[in-house]
């Protein structure tokens, strides 16, 4: 299961990281069931699923978008409680149509848990830990330290620094994408700013040295 909880402004923090564990799930042919705990998270669903490779994933057999709960926690303790509450999916299908929901009557029937949000995981250990064997969770390098102690007191499995650790994964997938691409514009634009630095050090340096032997 995942859920994609940021809207387009939460994307250049942690969509690029989402697309490539995403893109891992499916090249390893795990189905994926979608659900969004935030008004814009379907929205922001499609657009993943348009810019990475599903490798031939069927809708409703391999993956599936259930839609926005509206109701923030109270919308995951629901859905913790029974992910049979949402009927229909994003596009009006029943759920109950769905080969893919057809294994899942309880929350312990998804094996692991992808959230991904910009700020701290706490409402999300409230209603999945315990309930789903695996949390990992994509979040914004902001975040880093509100994160950190869950992990390492074991209520997240791991996690996904945004962008930065998006553009690692896709390094270990062999398979480029836009956190690669982000990444490696962002090298590009740091190298240039030392090098300015540089630059200008030396011609300080130049100009300061004329005025010393000027007698300035």
């Amino acid at each position: 299961m995942v859920s994609i909880d940021y809207g387009p402004g939460g994307w250049a923090e942690i969509g690029p990281g989402m697309n490539a564990v995403v893109q891992h799930l499916f090249l390893k042919k795990v189905n994926i069931v979608f659900v969004s705990f935030v008004t814009d998270g379907p929205a922001m669903t499609e657009k993943l699923l348009k810019e990475i490779d599903i490798a031939g994933a069927k809708y409703g057999v391999n993956y599936a978008i259930l839609g926005y709960m509206p109701g923030d926690e109270v919308a995951m303790a629901a859905f913790a409680e029974n992910p049979l509450r949402i009927t229909k999916d994003y596009y009006g299908n029943e759920i109950g149509q769905l080969d893919i929901m057809k294994k899942i009557t309880t929350i312990g029937d998804f094996k692991l848990y992808i959230p991904a949000h910009i700020t701290g995981p706490e409402p999300w250990i409230r209603q999945f830990y315990g309930k789903v064997q695996t949390i990992i969770m994509v979040i914004s390098p902001a975040a880093l330290s509100l994160v950190q102690p869950w992990v390492d007191s074991g209520h997240l499995y791991s996690m996904i620094p945004g962008t930065k650790g998006g553009g690692e994964y896709e390094v270990l997938l062999r398979k480029p994408g836009i956190a690669t691409s982000i990444m490696d514009a962002t090298s590009l634009t740091l190298t240039l700013v030392m090098v300015l630095i540089i630059i200008g050090n030396i011609v300080y340096r130049k100009e300061r040295s004329k005025e010393v032997r000027g007698g300035g």
